[in-house]
């Protein structure tokens, strides 16, 4: 597996635990609105189409977000670079799922 897949599949697994988290707590949707509304204050021209795409699919509410997070698509692939939604791990979260996700995908 190359280098490029590896990374969105990791990307894939984790979005797929933040999906499962915003469905014990919805009300966490507000937070990667308020994420994104902090990017788009700051980032260039260029980010603010993906930016909005993220917008609308928040807006669009639980379901649609959690479509879109899991979506294994390429379109799916290109969303997840730059969602919102791995910002609403702590940091603990974050190493643990890495480190999960890392030990069982290095097996021989």
């Amino acid at each position: 597996m190359n280098h490029h897949q590896r990374l969105d599949d990791r990307s894939l697994a984790m979005h797929a635990y933040v999906a499962a988290r915003l469905r014990e707590h919805p009300e966490r949707l507000s937070e990667a609105e308020a994420i994104l509304a902090r990017w788009a204050r700051s980032a260039g021209e260029r980010v603010q189409p993906a930016l909005e795409e993220w917008s609308a699919i928040l807006r669009s509410g639980l379901d649609a977000t959690i479509a879109a997070a899991v979506d294994p698509s390429e379109e799916g692939k290109r969303r997840r670079q730059s969602s919102p939604l791995l910002c609403l791990l702590d940091p603990r979260e974050r190493w643990a799922l890495l480190r999960q996700w890392t030990g069982a995908n290095d097996a021989p």
